[in-house]
């Protein structure tokens, strides 16, 4: 799986559009980079864990009769 980054434009123009303040901009890219980090350590929740269980749950809503 590949993960990318998308809107940074919309953000950049929305940063002059909205005039948001740096500590927002500045929240927002410390967020990116922890996201960036966990996925590239595979931590949850990018290490497969989630995953597992919609496969299980995709699983269980074709086997399982409803009520």
């Amino acid at each position: 799986m590949k993960w990318t980054v998308v809107d940074e434009d919309e953000f950049l123009e929305n940063q002059l559009v909205y005039h948001y303040p740096v500590d927002v901009i500045t929240g927002a890219e410390q967020m990116l980079r922890r996201l960036q980090d966990k996925i590239q350590r595979q931590a949850f929740p990018f290490d497969g864990f989630l995953t597992g269980w919609l496969g299980r749950l995709r699983h269980d809503r074709h086997t399982t009769p409803l009520p």
